[in-house]
């Protein structure tokens, strides 16, 4: 059955909203026990996350981070719900949320509660999703992001993103600068899409802060409080070259070509009906297409700078990139055609007898047969 997997930044007045939240425990996936959900909004989260700090505990916690837990700050002052979470894979939680017209618009909070068992602590996961007034969105050249994933093409995913370009997928940050936002409290970095399998960390004049704050996980901070602005604001994070959607399209752009690989009435309308043994030549062709990204990205100083700084080395990686498109090509144009062109089995019926008579036509047959 296909599962939906859709942005969460964006969320408009009279609508209903798709909030997910992935559980990730000691590296894995991992199923959580009767996860709740509050949606609260900015004043309210600011409340309970004081509270909670004055009690030594923080309220806030990322994908990775799990040691902020409180059983008092279970349940937030103020907030919606509980909306009970709908299981969507292993790991993977959902609720459908219901966008009144008449909440506010501006940055809102869904509060994820669950426990790993039933007697262990609770602990908390928070997110943030935008509500948009439905008149600004009349005219949106853009829809929302929709995609159909099931768990062959998740599988997939994972096998681009681990087989073929791991490393481009894990880049770590060491202790980047951020820049704070009017606020006092925001602070922004150069890089979104963070990798959710590693624990983020944050530095405040060169000593680590614990808590107290809260990762979007997409290239922003936020504090509980108002920092000054002398204050030197460091993150260590991981972060992906590639989101989510761009390996869909990558793996939606192999299945294309191969459809257009004759013999051409042979295609498949979708990568969860495609037939097992175009697996490899659909990953190695989204590979290719992520090399090419990469070396595109070079004529760009901010991706240049991911890679290398020094411009030699940036010609070398390149050059390396090139040699292992070649390769993966020429793997391609060879799969692809012998996958396309590969014959059904004949149909035959192959007869054993039950038993065998003796002799044949000897004297035991004609003993047999007459009278």
């Amino acid at each position: 059955m296909p599962l939906s997997v859709q942005t969460r930044a964006t969320a408009v007045q009279g609508e209903y909203v798709r909030l997910y939240c992935q559980f990730v425990k000691d590296g894995l996936l991992f199923d959580p026990y009767q996860p709740r959900v509050f949606i609260t909004d900015n004043t309210y989260h600011q409340e309970s996350s004081s509270s909670s700090t004055d009690n030594s505990s923080s309220s806030t916690s990322s994908l990775t981070d799990h040691s902020a837990h409180s059983s008092e700050s279970s349940e937030p002052i103020g907030a919606m719900g509980p909306f009970y979470a709908v299981k969507e894979t292993t790991g993977i939680w959902y609720v459908d949320f219901f966008v009144d017209p008449s909440m506010s618009t501006g940055v809102w909070y869904d509060i994820w509660t669950f426990q790993w068992y039933d007697s262990t602590e609770p602990e908390q996961n928070i997110y943030e999703f935008n509500v948009h007034s439905a008149d600004s969105f009349i005219n949106w050249v853009s829809p929302a992001i929709v995609n159909k994933v099931s768990n062959k093409v998740a599988s997939m995913i994972n096998d681009l993103e681990n087989n073929f370009i791991f490393e481009a997928q894990h880049i770590p940050v060491y202790w980047e600068q951020g820049y704070p936002s009017s606020d006092k409290k925001t602070y922004n970095f150069a890089y979104g899409s963070w990798d959710k399998n590693y624990r983020v960390m944050i530095r405040q004049n060169k000593v680590i802060v614990p808590n107290g704050w809260y990762a979007d996980y997409n290239g922003t901070i936020r504090f509980d409080t108002q920092r000054d602005r002398e204050d030197y604001i460091e993150a260590h994070y991981y972060f992906k070259y590639f989101s989510q959607e761009e390996l869909l399209d990558f793996l939606h752009l192999g299945l294309k070509m191969m459809n257009a690989t004759p013999p051409s009435s042979w295609y498949y309308t979708s990568l969860a009906s495609a037939d097992f043994t175009w697996q490899a030549p659909i990953l190695l062709f989204a590979a290719i297409t992520a090399l090419r990204r990469l070396v595109f990205g070079f004529n760009f100083q901010e991706r240049a700078f991911v890679m290398a700084e020094d411009g030699a080395e940036q010609q070398r990686k390149i050059d390396n990139f090139k040699q292992l498109y070649s390769e993966y090509n020429a793997l391609w144009l060879e799969i692809r055609k012998d996958v396309k062109s590969k014959r059904l089995p004949g149909i035959a019926q192959i007869s054993v007898p039950e038993y065998t008579l003796p002799g044949g036509r000897s004297r035991w047959f004609r003993y047999l047969y007459k009278s």
